[in-house]
Parts: structure tokens; sequence; C-alpha cells
């Protein structure tokens, strides 16, 4: 069910049924995949440790029909990524589900959404919980065996195109006439590189937007730009918000009989005011005392030393005791924007009026959500 992480980055959890474009690739590659039924999803009680299942199959069921409802309004829109259901999906989740019948968001799509890093239900349009839901209802549950890095290096190696890493872009140029790079490479040189067009996709190299949660007159000082932006493309932006997510991994003696699997920190899922203690927890493999955390900062006064601070106390408070700080990795994540952008035609403007101009399209998260099916699926279109 959405993306989690292993001891060292990412590894997907797919639904096999709801990522057909993941699993066709991963079967043209031949990737391999491992189960995850022996991995509990459940609560857990910060103070005790003791853990009850959740009932995911039931709270996910139970969104089918506004998921098929928006999928099919979608489909006749003709528009790909959050485009597609910006314009019918974008109330607050909340008062969407409630227009529905639903009296409260179900228990494991908020727990299973928010651990994820994708903020709070109760500040999200429901687009966002939408896409997120449509990725995780259908089919086992599995990843792929070493890592999400086996998978990237299987498909490099069978593309017949020149992949570069521990490259890093200093700059782009963007005009009528095509893309231009300076670039540097694992030696230190730098090269000037020409194209005809740019696709843009991971994290976007834009600086101007906001943190979530975090207070407006806490802002850095502006950054460098790596690209110059024309004004629809720092007007568009400015509105784009990113969450400062953090994963924490922790070698912890004591809980060795908490089964393997994903645990929810209830009690930090619903309060905005809790930021900064670990929404999640996650034991991957049952021969290892290794723990990783996922929580949230903003930016400003609640960073990676209160996040490991916060962690080790929750671990402590479980009867556990913290003996390393294995590794902690701090994420800028989920570009979204608010419900009332999204009302207002965020998604419209992006589409229609940025898409193509310079010569740059932009794929990623913010046009697709945070999910590799939903990027896939939507570069896809896209290129295609």
């Amino acid at each position: 069910m959405s993306l989690k992480k292993n001891k060292w980055g990412w590894i997907p959890s797919l639904a096999a049924n709801s990522a057909p474009v993941i699993f066709h690739c991963a079967k043209d590659i031949r990737s391999e995949l491992e189960e995850m039924d022996s991995h509990k999803l459940a609560l857990i009680d910060r103070s005790t440790g003791k853990y009850e299942d959740i009932k995911v199959a039931d709270d996910y069921v139970s969104v089918i029909s506004p998921s098929l409802e928006l999928l099919d309004k979608a489909k006749d829109s003709g528009q790909i990524g959050v485009h597609s259901v910006s314009e019918i999906a974008s109330d607050l989740t909340p008062e969407f589900l409630e227009a529905r019948g639903f009296k409260s968001v179900p228990k494991s799509v908020a727990c299973g959404y928010t651990a994820s890093g994708y903020g709070f239900v109760q500040d999200m349009p429901y687009a966002y919980i939408h896409e997120f839901t449509r990725t995780s209802m259908a089919g086992k549950i599995q990843r792929f065996k070493g890592g999400y890095m086996s998978f990237w290096k299987k498909l490099s190696e069978m593309l017949p195109i020149e992949v570069r890493c521990n490259t890093e872009v200093l700059a782009v140029r963007r005009d009528s006439d095509g893309v231009s790079f300076d670039v540097k490479n694992s030696n230190g040189e730098v090269e000037v590189k020409e194209f005809d067009k740019i696709i843009i996709s991971g994290s976007f190299p834009f600086k101007n937007g906001k943190t979530y949660k975090a207070a407006p007159s806490s802002s850095a000082e502006p950054e460098t730009e790596v690209m110059d932006m024309n004004e629809l493309e720092k007007k568009l932006f400015s509105q784009v918000q990113t969450i400062d997510y953090y994963t924490t991994i922790l070698k912890i003696k004591g809980l060795e009989l908490v089964p393997v699997g994903f645990y929810y920190f209830e009690e930090f899922m619903d309060d905005p005011a809790t930021i900064g203690h670990p929404v999640a927890m996650q034991r991957f493999y049952d021969n290892t005392d290794v723990f990783l955390f996922w929580s949230y900062g903003n930016s400003v006064d609640i960073t990676g030393p209160t996040v490991i601070e916060l962690a080790t106390k929750t671990a402590k408070n479980m009867r556990g005791e913290v003996e390393e700080v294995v590794l902690q990795r701090r994420f800028k994540y989920f570009p979204h924007v608010s419900s009332k952008d999204m009302k207002e035609g965020f998604y419209k403007k992006l589409e229609s009026e940025l898409q193509g101009m310079s010569n740059t399209y932009y794929v990623s998260g913010l046009m697709a959500f945070e999910l590799t099916e939903r990027n896939a699926s939507y570069a896809t279109a896209l290129v295609c």
C-alpha cells in the first residue's frame, strides 16, 4: 500500500491490481518481487507498545463507491493526473466524504495517508486522498527484492539511452530553440549539454514554494534557482507546499516481540500540534533490531534533532532502549496545493498553460500524486 522505506531508502510496496504500469514494467525487465503477506498493519500504543490490528480491508472497501464515481468522471474529462479530478474533488476531505454519507474518514485510510507523508487528511482536498486510495486497495501487497535500486538498475541497463548518475545540474537555460544545461560529473568536470526539450521529474528545480505547517513568516532566505522561471511558473509554483518529512532508523533493544509490520501512532495522526512525534514505525526484518520511524517536521523549529529526540522518547516509552541512531533522511516531499488553490483552477492552468512552454514538460508528484504508479501512468500518458 503506497510506498514504504527499507533500512536505507525507499522500498515500494505495491498493490498488484492497482499498479498495472509498474507491474508491466517489472515483468518486462524481469524484476523479482516478494510477498508482504506476513507484514502486520496495526495501531500501536506509544506508552505501552501494545498493538491491535486495524481493519484495512473494511475501511478501503468503504471508499470504493466515491473512488469509482471519480474514476468514471475522470475518464470522461479527457484529462490526466490530478487535473482529471481537481474540479470535482477539490473540497476538503471531511466535507467531501460527509456529503456522501461518511461521518468521518475511515481510520485505515486516514492513518495510511498521513503516515505515508501526505499531510493530515483534514487539510487536504479529497482529490489527493482519491489518488492514494485508488492505488492502495486492490491485489496482493508486494515489494521489489533488493529494494527500488534493483528495479532502477535493471531498467537503466535495458533502455537504449545514456543514464547518468552522480551528476549535478548547475544551470538550465530554455528558449524557443531548445534547452541547454551546465552539468558537473562525478569527476568535478563541467559540461554543457544541449537538447530539444526538457522533461522535469522528481524534485522540481524551484525553491519559492512553501513548507506545510510552517509559519508564513518563517520562510528561509530565497536560494539561487538552478533554472530561471518565467512569470507563470513563479506564480503557480509559489502556491505549492511540500512536506518536511523524515525517516529515522534506530537500533532498539527490547522490542524483539514486535512482529514484522507497519504500526501507526494514532494519537499523533489527528493533531497537527504533535508534529515532530513519529506517526508510524516499521519493522521490516525479524532477524534485526532495526526500526524505521516516520515523522513530520516544519523546516523551522522542528527539524532532524528534535525528530530523533521524540522518536527515541517514544521507543523508551514502549520499554525499548535505543542503542544507535543508524541513519536519518529528510525529504522535501509531496508537492501539493490547498483546497482553495485547487478550486481556483491551479491544475487547469498548470496543464493548459504551463506544459510545453519554453520546451519544458513537467512530470512528478505535483502533477500525478506522490506514488510510483500514479507518476508512471501520468508520464506514459503525457509522453505517449
